[in-house]
């Protein structure tokens, strides 16, 4: 769950590039992860911080991350680096599986 004082912010939080820039300095912080892009996307009409990065420098992985019901939710798929492009479809066609209602 989030705090409280920062339920006002997940709200707003799709709308703000600098909000966007400080969580994923925070949640994935350089030199443990090395982010290689983010965005926000949205399927099944709800919007997600798509983040891509190099954890450890062992594993690369895609955070798909929401708010829903005063809860940050954190999906991901990871692979070790040089599996990713070989799971990359699987990683996709999965997804495009996530639905919150």
């Amino acid at each position: 769950p989030i705090p409280s004082k920062m339920q006002q912010d997940a709200e707003n939080f799709f709308n703000s590039k600098q909000k966007i820039k400080s969580f994923i300095n925070q949640i994935f912080p350089y030199p443990v992860n090395e982010i290689l892009e983010h965005k926000v996307v949205v399927f099944n009409d709800k919007k997600f911080l798509e983040v891509q990065l190099i954890g450890a420098n062992v594993q690369k992985q895609i955070n798909w991350i929401t708010f829903y019901k005063n809860n940050m939710i954190n999906i991901l798929g990871t692979t070790l680096i040089e599996d990713f492009e070989t799971n990359l479809p699987f990683i996709k066609k999965f997804k495009n599986s996530i639905y919150i209602k």
